[in-house]
């Protein structure tokens, strides 16, 4: 209900996640190479379901699998639900 907030960060891989399955795609790759020192930051999180969502996508590319792995999410606190 935000005009201000638009259409970014986690909502928008909620609503079209094509671009965030590439950039998975690409974090899984190196995760293959052997780089084991890798983190993700969902950006702009407004609700648990954005997160719950997200983490769908994460499981599915397999990241979450390798140990060391990290999910961060930058909170937008005046609009968390």
């Amino acid at each position: 209900s935000n005009p201000m907030l638009g259409l970014r960060g986690a909502l928008s891989y909620t609503i079209d996640a094509r671009l965030f399955e590439v950039e998975l795609g690409a974090l899984a790759t190196l995760q293959q190479a052997g780089y084991r020192n890798l983190h993700l930051m969902l950006p702009f999180v407004r609700s648990v379901e954005e997160v719950i969502a997200c983490r769908r996508y994460i499981d599915d590319a397999g990241l979450g699998q390798v140990d060391g792995f990290a999910l961060w999410i930058m909170a937008q606190a005046h609009s968390n639900r």
